[in-house]
């Protein structure tokens, strides 16, 4: 490990910094709830979304594919009226506070 970039703090002390296949894990993190991504803190780490457009698209695909699910659904089933009562019981779990 001769090549891992290093970051030096006031205390002269040197942490290595990981570096890889950060964008292999984006498809997964963002389509199942099964990782953290390559920093295991979501996207909260800079390195995930480094830019303010790409963490808005990031949040905006969140929204958007559960969405497009439930409204798939309702073109599955032919009947729109099952996919309006599914996105709002999804609203309704989304606003109840568990406690």
């Amino acid at each position: 490990m001769t090549n891992v970039p290093v970051m030096v703090d006031a205390k002269v002390a040197t942490q290595p910094i990981p570096l890889g296949g950060v964008a292999c894990f984006e498809a997964i993190k963002q389509l199942f709830t099964n990782g953290g991504g390559w920093y295991n803190v979501n996207s909260a780490h800079p390195f995930e979304t480094p830019r303010r457009f790409t963490n808005f698209l990031e949040l905006l695909a969140i929204i958007v594919v559960p969405m497009a699910q439930v409204y798939l659904f309702g073109l599955l089933v032919a009947n729109k009226k099952h996919a309006w009562c599914l996105f709002n019981v999804m609203l309704a779990y989304s606003c109840y506070p568990f406690s």
